[in-house]
């Protein structure tokens, strides 16, 4: 029934959003994943299709689909000219997709920047970091602090943070900065002491991190000299390239798709401000759809929003938004906290 009316709303509003009229066709067909419908869709309207279009049509499959079949969609626009970008790799890192699709959007030519590798370290994705790492992106990214969701961690902090040795190692390896603290005060030698590795504490140590003020390391254990230089030697383990792992013609092992939620909380209309902001939106319709008013530059712009399974859409000129119900009256996404001040 939800996505009755999802396909019912969309068909009403989709022409203040876009010029497509057949989104709601696409919508019904990715959510229940009828694959010949989604080809006939694709097929059919990829001549035409305004660029609008096509980044409504890849986040919509990131945004429907889970597992493998995000990757079957994924390829079917690629043959269609229809390719994700930047954004779309942080969409689908957030989103939990799994490697083989984040490797596709690589083959594919995108590039990950340094906010797509600190989301993958701040979700413990420590595979991606890696591999991101050793392709060269800015590891040291860090939100700017006139962000009001800005927290000052950075990948090597939440690698440190995991207890994860082998990401810290790699990422010093590849310039990460040992001694950046964050808006808390935390540090990498700070959060490798509160955790009790002192393997890595040590590490970070003989690698460049300062001393902690008005601290103790009585709680370190004893390690004589050559157990320490063996530790320090060990090498992180190899990265594994994308290269031709994902082809463009082979359909690779089918993986499971990733867990949902089984907390199902409710999107309630109302206002809802962003959280360390005075920037407000206002939602106006049911749970599960209706319009957004937003005001911006002193002007009012409208859109739309959809909520299914936690997941909260809102369209602005064209532009898709993605985030995720954390509880009855607060969204998160795109280093972003909404919080309903008011009905």
């Amino acid at each position: 029934m939800v996505k009755l009316r999802v396909a019912l709303f969309l068909a009403i509003c989709v022409q203040a959003v876009s010029a497509e009229d057949y989104t709601w066709d696409l919508v019904n067909a990715l959510t229940t994943f009828n694959y010949p419908k989604i080809e006939e869709i694709v097929r059919a309207n990829a001549p035409s299709m305004s660029a609008m279009g096509k980044r409504t049509m890849v986040n919509f499959a990131l945004s429907f689909t889970e597992g493998h079949n995000t990757l079957r969609v994924l390829r079917l626009l690629q043959r269609h000219d229809i390719h994700a970008n930047a954004y779309d790799m942080y969409i689908a890192v957030n989103n939990q997709h799994n490697n083989d699709v984040i490797r596709f959007m690589m083959i594919d030519g995108i590039h990950p920047n340094g906010e797509i590798v600190l989301s993958a370290a701040r979700l413990g994705r420590f595979d991606l970091v890696r591999l991101f790492a050793d392709m060269g992106v800015d590891i040291n990214y860090r939100y700017s602090e006139n962000k009001n969701y800005a927290d000052g961690m950075s990948s090597l902090l939440y690698a440190v943070k995991a207890g994860d040795l082998e990401t810290v190692k790699l990422l010093v390896a590849k310039g990460a900065d040992p001694n950046v603290s964050a808006l808390d005060g935390s540090t990498a030698l700070s959060l490798a002491r509160d955790g009790g590795r002192d393997d890595i504490y040590r590490f970070l140590q003989s690698h460049g991190a300062g001393a902690e003020p008005e601290r103790t390391t009585a709680w370190l254990r004893d390690v004589d000299a050559a157990e320490e230089a063996a530790a320090d030697a060990a090498p992180y383990p190899p990265v594994e390239y994308p290269g031709d792992q994902v082809s463009r013609f082979e359909e690779p092992a089918r993986q499971p798709a990733r867990p949902e939620n089984t907390r199902r909380w409710t999107l309630q209309p109302g206002k809802y401000r962003l959280t360390g902001g005075a920037v407000e939106v206002v939602l106006t319709g049911s749970e599960t759809q209706g319009e957004v008013i937003y005001l911006i530059d002193g002007r009012y712009r409208k859109g739309v929003y959809l909520f299914d399974k936690n997941a909260v859409m809102i369209t602005l000129d064209g532009q898709i938004y993605a985030y995720t119900m954390d509880s009855d009256t607060s969204f998160t996404g795109n280093g972003e906290v909404w919080a309903r001040v008011s009905p």
